[in-house]
């Protein structure tokens, strides 16, 4: 699959996350400036992956369980759901990996209501559709 095709697949997959949790908001999209106060985590591979300073750390939230995306055509993983005690929402924190395990996107609801996400680089880039292991956050809406 080309990195289009893939990033295509996750981008609809979070749209579709969205419009369930009910925060659309309508403003370009973009890739922030990394930072360079990154946290990591691992993936399921065991490999090491550069976070976002805003991502939640997980041993803080109750994962709520996963289930398996499969879409032969397109992309096949696993969708990892949490919630945090302190939220209302019922899933607050939601990770992506790809078929071979590897972290290619985390979705959460900060404390005021806005979804972050943030996606692995590597799978924006036609050229090299793999995984890189740092995860960027892409901003949709308008500034404020």
């Amino acid at each position: 699959m080309t990195g289009y095709k893939r990033a295509r697949v996750i981008a609809m997959f979070l749209m579709a996350i969205i419009l369930f949790a009910g925060c659309i908001t309508q403003r370009p999209v973009e890739i922030r400036e990394l930072s360079p106060q990154r946290r990591t985590t691992t993936d399921l591979t065991g490999k090491i992956v550069l976070l976002p300073p805003s991502a939640p750390d997980r041993s803080n939230l109750t994962r709520l369980g996963y289930f398996t995306i499969n879409n032969d055509a397109e992309f096949n993983g696993i969708a990892v759901l949490y919630s945090s005690a302190q939220s209302e929402q019922a899933v607050t924190y939601m990770e992506l990996y790809d078929q071979a395990g590897r972290l290619v996107l985390i979705q959460w609801v900060e404390e005021s209501g806005v979804t972050e996400t943030a996606i692995d680089l590597g799978v924006l880039n036609d050229k090299d559709s793999e995984p890189v292991g740092i995860l960027g956050i892409v901003v949709v809406g308008t500034p404020a």
